[in-house]
């Protein structure tokens, strides 16, 4: 219960400190909580484009190529300044979040399967070019536990 109630306390802040003047965001490491400001005073925030219904996952490749998941469409897109809007996959299976490896392959988080899958592929590459991630054990992350006892 007491995790719960810090892990509210944490999203109500990060809300309220989301305004048209500034941005900001929580991070939480060996320091202790801290904001950092994510946009520059005097920035403005740009709509680029619109039409999507559940956003989330965004990452950007080493080009600085915005990918992101639509999940309610099962689609993941690509932005940029030069490209505009691409539809980088159509036939995701389930996509959550996303992030890139080193390789510069891009790993989508799904919630397919009773325990979620992980998979890549290499942005440009066809559809049926994906590798599916077997599960690897992990560790927890002490300073990051240590902000929700």
């Amino acid at each position: 219960m007491r995790m719960q109630s810090k892990m509210r306390r944490i999203i109500s802040l990060c809300a309220s400190a989301n305004s048209p003047r500034s941005i900001f965001r929580l991070c939480a490491d060996a320091a202790g909580i801290r904001w950092f400001r994510v946009l520059a005073p005097g920035s403005k925030v740009e709509k680029l484009e619109d039409g999507f219904f559940s956003i989330s996952g965004a990452a950007v490749d080493a080009a600085g190529k915005l990918y992101f998941v639509d999940h309610h469409e099962q689609r993941i897109f690509g932005w940029s300044k030069n490209e505009g809007l691409t539809v980088e996959r159509d036939n995701s299976l389930d996509p959550v979040n996303l992030a890139f490896d080193r390789s510069g392959d891009l790993l989508v988080l799904s919630s397919a399967g009773p325990e979620g899958t992980v998979y890549s592929f290499h942005p440009g590459s066809s559809d049926a070019a994906i590798t599916v991630l077997s599960p690897q054990p992990s560790e927890q992350h002490p300073a990051l536990w240590r902000c929700f006892r």
